[in-house]
């Protein structure tokens, strides 16, 4: 059992766990109009925050806006704690895509390149700011395993934990996504929600694509106290399928590996990784289905839209607020209601290659 001492989460129209609660009790999403498609961008207190930093150092000011939201989450989730010997672990799908975006068209150009672009566009160059920020020195490492990152980095960041590598290490995930390029990807998959119905992301609809790109980051500090712990979790890549899904054989080993750890045979509550596509939702749904019938589903893609490689942290959110008590429904399925009191909680999380994660949680007596 892995204890979460403290934690911070951010994205659209939420700026930590109470407001997350407040989107979710509405009827209301936090997403915006994105040009013909829709999109889910930070709130605008974590807005302002994270571009004030730009000013906090010289070095800080070129920095990719995914490096300085999981700055802000990071140090919110270190505070009151000595941050000196922790390690740092960020997963993200995109990483530093805006400002990677720019050099490469400036490059395109025939424009000179800032002789910074390299460090502050690598994959690791969050985890290193990041940990620089807080002032720990422990370590800072990164993960980048598409859709699956942040849950990835959270499961790695465990078995550090379980292995006395460190008494205290933070991990998250983050994306920030909005960009030309992310989008025209998007687009050529024929994923992205055109609906302009009251809900946009539709996850568990299994009506054509409704995915939202969204903007998002969660972290957790892995130490001693705390109300949560997490108690199992399980990894799992597809042999069979394509590039961009996973397989329902997948989903279920990687679900069942984290049941075995857990010592459970089914969980009150599933948080699944359902982005809203027709394939996908529905390979996971009967996944879930299949190894613990009746069990509860239930997804807040529906008002934060989907972060990619935070995902997973964000489903760890909303899987904190179930464990508190609270008792959602998805307004685009017409009121069903999916969550109860729940004392244990699952959080999935897959990702294009085919690779799968889940993790449980629960409330500490």
């Amino acid at each position: 059992m892995i204890s979460i001492s403290s934690y911070s989460f951010a994205g659209p129209s939420f700026d930590n766990l109470e407001s997350l609660h407040t989107l979710l009790s509405s009827a209301n999403h936090g997403l915006v109009a994105w040009d013909s498609e829709w999109a889910g961008r930070l709130s605008l207190s974590v807005d302002k925050a994270i571009e004030r930093m730009r000013s906090v150092r010289k070095d800080y000011a070129l920095l990719d806006r995914v490096t300085l939201l999981s700055m802000h989450l990071g140090q919110s989730a270190a505070n009151g704690f000595d941050s000196k010997d922790m390690i740092v672990l960020v997963g993200s799908a995109r990483g530093a895509t805006a400002t990677l975006e720019a050099a490469t068209a400036s490059f395109l150009q025939g424009e000179r390149l800032s002789p910074q672009t390299s460090p502050i566009t690598t994959a690791g160059s969050i985890s290193a700011m990041t940990a620089r920020h807080i002032g720990a020195v422990g370590g800072a490492l990164s993960m980048s395993m598409t859709c699956g990152s942040g849950l990835q980095a959270l499961v790695h960041a465990c078995y550090l934990r379980k292995c006395g590598v460190s008494q205290s290490i933070l991990v998250g995930g983050v994306e920030a996504p909005l960009t030309s390029f992310t989008k025209a990807q998007f687009q050529s998959l024929r994923l992205l929600s055109k609906d302009q119905s009251s809900y946009p992301s539709q996850p568990l609809m299994f009506e054509g694509n409704r995915v939202v790109l969204s903007e998002g980051g969660g972290f957790l500090l892995l130490g001693d106290g705390g109300r949560f712990e997490i108690i199992g979790w399980g990894e799992a890549m597809s042999v069979e399928g394509s590039a961009v899904t996973f397989s329902q054989e997948a989903m279920e080993r990687s679900m069942a590996q984290a049941l075995k750890m857990s010592g459970l045979n089914a969980v009150d509550v599933v948080v699944p990784h359902a982005p809203g596509t027709q394939l996908g939702d529905r390979l996971e749904l009967d996944a879930i289905e299949r190894l613990m019938p009746g069990t509860k589903v239930y997804s807040s893609k529906w008002a934060t839209g989907h972060s990619l490689g935070a995902s997973g942290m964000l489903g760890v959110a909303t899987a904190l607020l179930i464990l508190e008590g609270k008792d959602y429904i998805m307004p685009h399925l017409h009121g069903w209601v999916s969550t109860q009191v729940a004392e244990t909680v699952m959080v999935n999380a897959s990702g294009f290659g085919g690779n799968c994660t889940s993790v449980i949680l629960r409330k500490r007596n």
